[in-house]
């Protein structure tokens, strides 16, 4: 949820060749330039673009496909986004993980830390050098919820591209719950 240019979507198009995107952005003119000024593909079978405000995507309106992972990239946090809180729960499948790109002043993003850990088995936290962009991360708990981190070789045995491997151990990250 939130295309932006469209650089998440490719990239995990082109890092995983078996998986299907559902990019969410409720302005039409963000999916355009994302598209012609970005290289986000226009006709790609795996990517399904939804013109659409992200709540109602989430909440299913009607349709409900399960997740293994659902990204929110808005920042700053619009205040109703952390109602999206439940809805993503619900449509992860089990060990699904959410991933919520935010900004450490945002007060909104404070509060979804807060109701994440509420909702979801495990919530992670990591911030980056200068402390203020966040990366939260949810799992939708089942019987393997782990009391770390995987490192970088944990993360390439599991499946993961090096370059988010690498990225993701760069990081400390903080267990909330």
């Amino acid at each position: 949820v939130g295309i932006g240019a469209g650089s998440l979507p490719s990239w995990l198009l082109a890092a995983f060749p078996g998986v299907t995107v559902d990019a969410v952005d409720i302005d039409a003119s963000v999916v355009t330039i994302a598209t012609d000024c970005f290289g986000l593909p226009e006709r790609e079978s795996r990517l399904k673009t939804h013109i659409e405000d992200g709540m109602h995507f989430m909440q299913g309106n009607g349709r409900f496909e399960e997740y293994d992972m659902v990204m929110l990239d808005v920042v700053p946090l619009p205040k109703p986004f952390r109602a999206m809180i439940s809805a993503a729960h619900d449509r992860l499948a089990v060990d699904g993980i959410l991933a919520v790109n935010g900004w450490k002043p945002d007060k909104e993003f404070q509060g979804l830390q807060k109701d994440a850990m509420k909702v979801f088995s495990r919530v992670w936290l990591a911030e980056d050098d200068q402390g203020g962009n966040q990366i939260l991360l949810a799992v939708k708990g089942g019987a393997g919820l782990r009391e770390t981190m995987p490192n970088m070789n944990e993360l390439e045995a599991m499946g993961a591209p090096k370059d988010a491997a690498t990225w993701s151990s760069q990081y400390t990250w903080k267990k909330l719950v």
